[in-house]
């Protein structure tokens, strides 16, 4: 007994101590890649009622890094990382009623495991520059609820439900500074049902920081998205051509960017729906509210 208590106090003094490689941690807040502002499809902890119908958009959950590998080189302020971390969340859709009930229409669950790495790179525009990049393994699955099945008249609220599930890959290489952050992303089908389409998306977009432009503590922030997938086609139950997806978010947050906080932001979505129950059709959507960044 004397031997595994010793054994197990010296594994944890290793794994918390300064290694050949670097010094390894298991106590992390942020992630080492902090989640993009705009993308829809980050796990998050959100709330949007949107201005122009009766919808509501109710996300729950987070990026969290479980294990990090900092490296420091030969100047103390070149500081990179390497982290392992897990993704999980739920994206709700919800409508508001008169007698304040919120029956859920539909809901997509995601879980996955990330590997992220970020690590400065020389000044631009006099300014400290970091690249970072993520990589992500991910399920994804749809489901009508119960608020979409209309009770009066026994039946379901335009579309039926069907089997949405879908595994990937994905990986988002980014440029940062205190001033904003811009990026590029792909991502990679290699599970899906429905079946017959397209494997390959492709993102971009770009973050705008005012972190010297403080307004009683809050941080103006513009945050553009663009997403591009393919289009699913239901009559002919497969995809056809590609079509865009765009986020824009217009807020202020409490404290730095890339630190916990709350932002309070304007949002505006066009484009192809990213909800998995609604493959297919677009979306027109304005919607102000609430965000928690973990």
């Amino acid at each position: 007994m004397y031997f595994f208590k010793r054994s197990f106090l010296l594994a944890v003094f290793y794994a918390t101590s300064t290694t050949a490689f670097g010094q390894f941690r298991f106590d992390l807040s942020r992630p080492n890649f902090v989640p993009l502002i705009a993308d829809p499809k980050e796990t998050r902890i959100a709330v949007l009622p949107n201005l122009n119908n009766d919808g509501l958009t109710l996300d729950i959950g987070a990026t969290l890094d479980l294990a990090r590998l900092d490296f420091t080189g030969l100047d103390s302020a070149s500081h990179s990382a390497l982290a392992f971390g897990v993704d999980f969340g739920t994206f709700s859709l919800l409508r508001r009623e008169w007698n304040f009930k919120f029956p859920v229409d539909a809901a997509d669950y995601i879980f996955g495991i990330n590997l992220s790495y970020r690590a400065p790179l020389a000044p631009l525009f006099s300014l400290p520059t970091e690249v970072s990049a993520r990589f992500r393994l991910s399920h994804i699955s749809a489901h009508l609820i119960d608020g979409s099945f209309d009770l009066a008249s026994d039946r379901w609220r335009g579309r039926r439900p069907f089997t949405f599930s879908r595994e990937f890959i994905s990986l988002v290489v980014a440029l940062s500074n205190d001033y904003g952050r811009l990026y590029l992303g792909y991502e990679l089908l290699f599970n899906t049902l429905p079946s017959n389409i397209a494997p390959q998306s492709f993102q971009s977009g770009i973050e705008l920081y005012a972190p010297s432009v403080p307004l009683s503590g809050l941080y103006p922030f513009l945050a553009i998205d663009f997403r591009l997938s393919p289009v699913w086609r239901w009559e002919l139950e497969r995809s056809e051509g590609y079509g865009g997806t765009t986020s824009i978010q217009l807020g202020v947050k409490t404290g730095v960017f890339g630190a916990r906080g709350v932002r309070v932001a304007y949002n505006y979505a066009s484009g192809l729906s990213w909800r998995g129950m609604y493959i297919g059709e677009r979306v027109d959507i304005s919607s102000f509210g609430l965000f928690v960044d973990f």
